[in-house]
């Protein structure tokens, strides 16, 4: 059994662990960040656009185990599965501020958008996307932790014909606003796995 290890974060112990954990032949690949060969290369092979940063790692190693092996299983549909995305806890803990009044009424606070956040994954980015959209029903609220556009920049790209609600109500079938918070992460889990899931991994 072989181990190939694809990680956006630095999942090297982790995986060295997990390899020596179930004895598997680890195959380590580190990839230089200038990938712009790549992503011509990658746009040859789509037949629609495709903006899944997560598309370039797993060319490269696709490319990688393809030296060694002719078919592989991937780990896809764990997290939506298992309740693996941060996401997950987030509708939970946001849900339980939503039934305390002084609570929400923080979270509702326009001061939360002003922090400034520019690293992605940075412990400040993550509270500000948490606090910016704590106080929403449980349908806007997913929606603002998986969209890459906030709703501003999705008005502005969408078509006369489509509007943000119409986009939004694709979703309102899976939550409501009197779920449980454990309810509101299964409902997060089923949308992903209904949508993020086959349409983008």
């Amino acid at each position: 059994t072989e181990l190939y290890t694809l990680s956006l974060h630095d999942a090297l112990p982790i995986s060295r662990q997990a390899a020596r954990r179930f004895n598997c032949d680890h195959q380590e690949y580190i990839v230089s960040p200038d990938c712009v060969q790549t992503i011509e290369q990658l746009s040859n092979f789509y037949d629609e656009p495709f903006a899944d940063s997560s598309a370039l790692p797993t060319f490269l190693l696709s490319k990688l185990a393809r030296q060694r092996v002719t078919v592989a299983l991937t780990g896809d549909g764990a997290d939506e599965a298992l309740g693996g995305y941060s996401r997950y806890k987030a509708m939970i803990w946001s849900q339980r501020i939503s039934r305390i009044g002084i609570l929400k009424r923080i979270t509702q606070a326009a001061i939360w958008q002003k922090i400034p956040a520019s690293e992605h994954h940075s412990f400040r980015h993550q509270c500000k996307r948490f606090l910016t959209a704590a106080s929403l029903p449980p349908a806007q609220r997913y929606l603002k932790w998986v969209a890459v556009f906030d709703t501003d920049m999705l008005k502005s790209l969408l078509s006369e014909t489509e509007t943000v609600e119409q986009y939004q109500g694709h979703f309102s079938e899976f939550f409501s606003p009197n779920m449980t918070a454990q309810q509101c992460a299964a409902q997060a889990m089923l949308a992903d796995g209904n949508s993020y899931l086959p349409n983008d991994l």
